[in-house]
Formats: structure tokens, sequence, C-alpha cells
């Protein structure tokens, strides 16, 4: 109050000479003041906007502290105003959804829209989680929105596709125990005795670094997960004291529990998991901080993982770390399996299931690294379509840091899917130049 009665001298006037109990502090009147402060935004908003014609939705949902159902919509358009333009981020409102079905969903947005003088035929794109009601092909609310907005292309969340490519990565049975065991650690090492003792663990091998914290593990946020790898990487030392201690001088029942942690992180396989989860999801982490453009890098990247070379410079890393920890991986070796003694002096003509000795190496690598590698590329070509790596393509034409800047085959897919006069397009890319 006291701000707008600076500026305001009827404001200054009724606060400063009114009566004395005329605070206008209830919080009736902040309600409305701060619905009057929101509108007086949103429809700067809009007319930001309404100024540069095109924009594109993105629509979450949300449960309040009332558990009541909320559609969150917010706005991207290019601010002109700014040199160099800058693309804008708007959160615009909340929208109580009593019908969560498409059909009740659609109206909502297109309500929202229209109240706020927003065009749904200038809008040029949509953005949604994967749910079905959402992405639905035939009545999802995409296609609903698609026909009052034709051009407005579908383009499914970009941290959700990545998440559904890293749960699926990790259906191997491996890598499910090796994530099990990474929340069980972190469950452990976060009560209250246990977190003291990671944490004087941490200042007493690394006394010129700053502690860090285990994160837990979720299942909606598995490109988080590389952070996680990072720390138990990089703390590998003080997990494995932390756990000693305990085990040494806490009551038994804890002892017993970290005993059992103990023999699973100071593992040969543990470390191989961790080595090779980290290697992957680091690559991947940069496609989900950065722009969508780095898909087919990281795939390419995710392809040249499998050669031979890469998997050795790996393993040898992974026996270093485990040689550091005096472990000796040379001695896990595959069980060779022998010919019954009934058939030593016999002839055999057919496989009798004696196998060749497969190396601890090799069994790695055929169990657990490129299972991963291959559900993980198999995984992004479902879920990052040809159409929408298209679009990604067409879309780096007009990033100026882009080495495809203003090419004019991707222009031209770009003009043709949102009607924008093609045959102009000539020109105005010398001119743009």
């Amino acid at each position: 109050m006291g701000l707008l009665a600076k500026h305001d001298p009827i404001v200054d006037d009724r606060l400063f000479h009114g009566p004395r109990n005329a605070k206008y502090t209830s919080h009736m009147i902040q309600k409305n003041f701060l619905g009057f402060m929101a509108s007086l935004v949103r429809k700067q908003i809009c007319l930001s906007v309404q100024k540069v014609r095109f924009y594109s939705l993105m629509v979450d949902k949300m449960k309040d502290l009332s558990k009541q159902e909320l559609m969150s919509i917010v706005v991207h358009y290019v601010d002109s105003d700014t040199d160099p333009a800058l693309i804008r981020e708007q959160f615009l409102t909340f929208n109580p959804a009593a019908t969560l079905n498409s059909e009740g969903l659609t109206k909502y947005i297109l309500e929202t829209l229209s109240r706020y003088g927003l065009d749904p035929n200038l809008m040029v794109s949509q953005g949604y989680n994967g749910a079905s009601v959402m992405s639905g092909h035939c009545s999802g609310v995409q296609q609903r929105v698609r026909e009052a907005a034709p051009h407005a292309v579908y383009v499914h969340c970009h941290a959700h596709i990545l998440n559904l490519v890293l749960v699926d990565c990790v259906k191997n049975s491996h890598a499910s125990e090796f994530f099990s065991l990474l929340q069980v650690l972190y469950v452990f090492l976060s009560s209250s005795k246990a977190h003291v003792i990671f944490i004087e663990k941490q200042k007493e091998l690394y006394p010129a670094k700053l502690t860090k914290e285990l994160k837990r593990l979720l299942d909606t946020r598995w490109a988080c997960r590389s952070l996680t790898l990072d720390v138990i990487a990089s703390t590998y030392d003080s997990i494995i004291s932390s756990l000693e201690h305990i085990m040494d001088y806490t009551v038994k029942a804890k002892a017993v529990e970290a005993a059992g942690l103990l023999g699973q992180v100071q593992s040969f396989k543990f470390l191989a998991c961790l080595t090779i989860f980290q290697r992957v999801m680091g690559v991947t982490k940069a496609l989900s901080d950065q722009a969508a453009g780095l898909i087919f890098s990281t795939t390419q990247t995710l392809k040249d993982f499998r050669s031979d070379s890469v998997w050795d410079h790996m393993y040898k890393y992974i026996c270093d770390v485990a040689t550091l920890h005096y472990m000796e991986p040379a001695t896990m070796m595959e069980r060779q399996r022998k010919r019954p003694r009934r058939l030593e002096n016999s002839v055999v003509l057919e496989s009798t299931g004696r196998r060749e000795t497969v190396s601890y190496s090799q069994n790695v690598k055929l169990n657990i690294y490129l299972p991963v590698l291959d559900h993980f590329l198999s995984e992004m070509d479902c879920h990052f379509s040809a159409s929408y790596l298209d679009l990604m393509k067409s879309l780096d034409a007009c990033n100026p840091l882009s080495s495809q800047f203003l090419d004019s085959t991707l222009l031209s897919d770009l003009a043709f899917r949102y009607d924008l006069g093609y045959e102009l397009l000539p020109n105005e890319r010398l001119l743009a130049k």
C-alpha cells in the first residue's frame, strides 16, 4: 500500500489522512489487491502475445492443497521488444478442472484462450505430457485442440519423453537390481545417525571439498538419476567408510544391515553398473538439459558406445577402481560347463551344454552393457518420432547459433507446415541474411 501511495495521490490521501484504523490489510483486501495485480500482469502478457501474433501453448495438471485438480496454462512467444529478440515463457493462469476427460479439458483450454483474447488459429504448437487423455491421436486433447487450431503441432513434453526412454532402459534385471540397491542405500544413509557419520567421513576424506548429499530416486524423474550416480561415484570411499564404521560401532540390527549393504557396494558388479549407467546417463542428461537438436548427436554417441574400443576402455577403468579398493575382477569368471563323465569315452555328435569359458568382461558386456544401450536406442527411436525430429530440424534453421541457420530446405519444410507463404521464402531468406 505504501508503494501504491507513492504513485497514486488518492491512495496516499486515504492511507495517511483517513481514519487511523483504515490500514487496508485485511485478508479480503489483500486478496483483491493480489487479484488486481495478477490481472494487470496477465493483461500485459496477452498484449505482448497479441503484438507478435504467434504463440505456443503448454498445459499441465496438478492438485492444490485441498486436492482440487487445476490446469496450469503457460504461453511461449517471441518478445520482439528486446534486442536481440527473446523467447518468453509466461504463466497465464490456473484453471479449476472439474472434468478430466479430453472433451472437458479441451473446453477449459479453448475457453481460457478466448477469455484472454488469444486466437487459437495463431497457435503454432501445443505441449502436454504423454497421458492418453492428452496425447491420443483420435480423441485426445491435442487432436481436439487441432480442430480449432490446425497449425498447433503437438509436441510431447521433452522431459517426459526422456523419462519414458530411461524407464524402459532399465527394465534389464541387472539394472533394476542396481537402482533398487541405490534406493536402499539412500534410505539407510539418510537416517539421522548414519547421515551424520556419512557427512563426517566426507569431511575426513575430502577436507577441501564441500560435502554432498545422496539423492532420492524417483520413478517419475529418471533423468535426475545422473546426478545421483555422480554423487555416489564421487563419494564412494566415504560411503564404504561410513558402512564399515556403522558395522563396527553401532547396534547389531544396524550393523547387520550395514554389512549387507557393504557386501553389495564393494562388489565388482556394483562398480560395473555404476560406471556404465554414469556414462550412459551422463550423455542423456545433456539431452535433457539442452536443445532438442542434441537428439541426433546423443543417438550417434550411444551407437558409438557399442564399439569394442569404448567398452575396453570403460572396463579398464572399472578394473582400476576395483583394484584401488582391493577387489580382484580377474578372478571372477563364468563357471565352465564340462562334458558329463559318462560321455568321456564316447563320440559326441550333438551339443551337450558345454561352452567355452566366458570372461567376466564379456559377461558384463553381454548381460548388462549392451542390453542397456540397445534398449535405450530402441526407445529413442520409438518415442522421438520421425515427424517430431523433422520439426526439430526445421526449427534449427531459425536458430542463428546453428550451423543449419537459414538452410533453404529446412526453411521450406517449416513454411509449408505453417502455410507461411512458400513462394516468398527465397526473398525473405536473402533479407534475413
